[in-house]
């Protein structure tokens, strides 16, 4: 057994995202051994055969993939927070939506790190309303492409899908949400929730008067009492039971808001997990197929014909 420097141990867990022009990134491992960096393997045919176009909307970076054949929908992702960058190397999920005909976008809108720490104050606390925004922004442009959209958010990322999907409805065929911040005006009131005062950092300070407005004006929990419900897409939110980042309350309330204002497929599937779910395997496989689902059948058939959704009746006063 050699015992490894506190350089090498840390040298492990390092990984650089290597960006082909034309490609979508890949990821290269650190081999502390033999102190060298480890290329990828080479890509498979499916891999290879998939197309990567890259452009701006408004000023917001957005990166496509799409496999051959014209694309019969897009599903948009997106984050926004803490300056940090929504992956774009391909993924299983994003495998499983190729080979059904969905092109993947991912759009770094503001708040994330696609452009800096500049990108980053521009979608933080005053700003961050600009997070939604830009998704929505993305979201019409894509519809305009190709036709239908649906939008996948995780955590951070569900405000900001969250958010478009109250602002603008129509954008969307449907939105699927994993351990969703949703209730953020709720959260960052409550202090004794484990990570509410370092994220009045991120997102403001509600006990603040002019910093609760605006934290009011971007809670997708706040947007959905005012949106058009019975437009808004079908929807399926994942909370975790045990998530100490994301209360799991927040989906249930935000569902409820909709059922009530008359919206149609509101699904809340809850999971006895925290935060974070599965990586790889069989278990990641079967936790990504419950949403891949979810959104395919929410997409307009092979062929043009578009999938009714039952619309609830609006509960009385």
């Amino acid at each position: 057994f050699k015992q490894k420097t506190a350089y090498e141990i840390a040298s492990c867990l390092v990984g650089s995202e290597m960006c082909i022009r034309d490609r979508f990134p890949r990821v290269a491992a650190w081999d502390a051994g033999e102190r060298r960096w480890v290329a990828p393997p080479e890509p498979s045919a499916f891999e290879a055969s998939l197309a990567v176009e890259r452009f701006d909307v408004g000023g917001v970076p957005v990166v496509v993939v799409a496999a051959p054949g014209a694309p019969r929908a897009a599903a948009l992702y997106a984050y926004g927070a803490y300056g940090a960058r929504h992956p774009t190397a391909l993924t299983g999920e994003a495998a499983a939506l190729l080979d059904a005909g969905v092109a993947v976008a991912v759009a770094g809108v503001r708040g994330g790190g696609e452009r800096g720490r500049a990108w980053h104050a521009a979608g933080r606390r005053d700003e961050k309303p600009r997070s939604a925004e830009d998704a929505a922004a993305v979201a019409r442009a894509l519809r305009g492409r190709y036709g239908a959209v649906v939008g996948r958010g995780r955590s951070a990322g569900g405000l900001s899908v969250g958010g478009a999907a109250c602002l603008a409805p129509e954008a969307f065929d449907a939105v699927a949400l994993d351990v969703p911040f949703l209730d953020a005006l709720g959260t960052l009131q409550d202090g004794s929730l484990p990570l509410t005062i370092n994220e009045w950092e991120e997102f403001g300070n509600p006990h603040e008067g002019a910093a609760h407005d605006v934290i009011a004006s971007f809670s997708p929990l706040e947007l959905a009492k005012s949106c058009d419900a019975a437009a808004f897409p079908p929807c399926l939110l994942r909370p975790a039971l045990r998530d100490a980042r994301t209360g799991w309350w927040e989906a249930f309330k935000f569902a409820a808001v909709l059922r009530d204002r008359g919206a149609g497929d509101v699904v809340v599937h809850a999971d006895d997990r925290g935060h974070f779910g599965p990586r790889a395997g069989a278990a990641y496989a079967r936790d990504v197929a419950l949403p891949v689902a979810f959104l395919l059948r929410s997409l307009p058939a092979p062929g043009g014909a578009r999938r009714a959704t039952k619309k609830a009746t609006p509960r009385g006063p």
